[in-house]
Parts: structure tokens; sequence; C-alpha cells
């Protein structure tokens, strides 16, 4: 291989690279479309637009400075919900994990980890793959009516005005071991009652069958 087929290798290497960390523009991947199909937020290099789902799109608006963000748009297409998520080591505390942005006023409301995780530790179990290695605080994420909807790692669900920024509801959800071990301990249960009901019934014939015929009253 020549010196000039080795650079145009390594060159094309290196922006597949830069691709896969500051995302496509194209990339659908990373093209998030509002509950009602209206609008769509595309997360690009360096700049998030959000534009309507017409053909051909027409763009609304930019978010400046989004690269490794997940981010998804409400139904009215005049509000952004920026998921930040981080690159390595489990952020600290005091990272910003989240930020609502309008079309008009601006930054509503920013969240440090601290305020929506209360054990945000456990943010290193959460990493997703690809080439490289992303931590986020979050296990799922949408947009309901006016609110954002968020499951944490540590298992809350919180709901998160549009309007204010303001989280109105904050709930403990159960964690998918714990459903596990709920639907395994109602099994236990049936399959020990089913058991007990067989073996009454079993004795109950037993005695019935052992039974000796009494002789006639003379």
């Amino acid at each position: 291989m020549g010196r000039r087929s080795k650079q145009m290798l390594g060159t094309a290497a290196l922006g597949l690279l830069l691709a896969v960390l500051v995302g496509c523009p194209e990339d659908p991947a990373r093209i998030e479309r509002s509950p009602n199909g209206k609008f769509m937020v595309k997360a690009g290099r360096g700049k998030t637009r959000v534009l309507t789902t017409n053909d051909p799109p027409k763009e609304l608006w930019t978010i400046d400075g989004v690269t490794l963000e997940k981010c998804i748009v409400a139904d009215d297409g005049e509000t952004v919900a920026v998921l930040r998520r981080s690159h390595g080591e489990p952020p600290s505390g005091d990272h910003i994990a989240l930020r609502l942005v309008h079309r008009e006023r601006g930054e509503i409301k920013a969240y440090k980890l601290k305020e929506l995780c209360d054990d945000f530790d456990t943010v290193g179990d959460m990493r997703l793959g690809r080439l490289i290695d992303l931590v986020q605080w979050y296990r799922s994420d949408a947009m309901r009516g006016d609110k954002l909807v968020v499951t944490t790692v540590d298992h809350f669900e919180l709901q998160i005005s549009l309007k204010t920024g303001a989280i109105v509801s904050k709930e403990k959800v159960m964690s998918f071991g714990e459903k596990c071990l709920i639907v395994l301990g109602g099994c236990v249960v049936v399959v020990l009652i089913g058991t007990g009901t067989l073996v009454f019934i079993a004795v109950a014939v037993f005695k019935r069958s052992g039974r000796t015929a009494e002789p006639p009253m003379q």
C-alpha cells in the first residue's frame, strides 16, 4: 500500500471517528420526532435544529453547543429538552444533566445531576456502546403533553413542566429486578397453594378409600 493510500485511509478513519463523536447531521439515530409527529429535532455538529416534518422540512430555530446530548421536542415545536450525557467517567453531582430550552425565552431551566438523581453514583451503570463510552443518568424519556417524563437510573419517575421547568411529580418506580422478584414470588405462592390443595385432596381420598365397611346392625 502506497503512502498516499495510507493517508487517505487515515483521513477516512479520522472522519468516521469524528462523525461518531459529534454525530452526523443526517444520522437517523440522532433525529427525534415530537409525539404528534409534526416536528423533529436533528442533533448535528455542535448545533441542533428544530424543523417541521413537512416535505421539504422547514427549519424553525436552532440550539447551539449541543454535541453528545439527546434532544427531544415538544408537540408545539417550541420547547426542547436537552438530556446531557458525559463521556468516559461518571459525572459529578454538579454536572448539568438537563436543560429545557424555549424558542423565544431561551433556557427555561437547567438541572444539576444531584437535583435529579438521589443516588447519582449509579449513573456509571448506564453506558452506551459504539466506539465511544457514553454515560447517561436516565433510563427512559418521553414528552407527554406539557410535561417531560424521565425515569432516572436510581428508579425515580420525574414529571417536569415544559412551561415553568419545575418538577411537578417525583415517584419511585420498581426496577426490572424488583418486578421479576414479584412475578417469581407470585409463581412460588401459586405452586405452593396448588401443591397444598393436591396434597389435601390426596389425603382425603386416601382416608375415604381406607375406611372399612361397618357390619349391618342385627
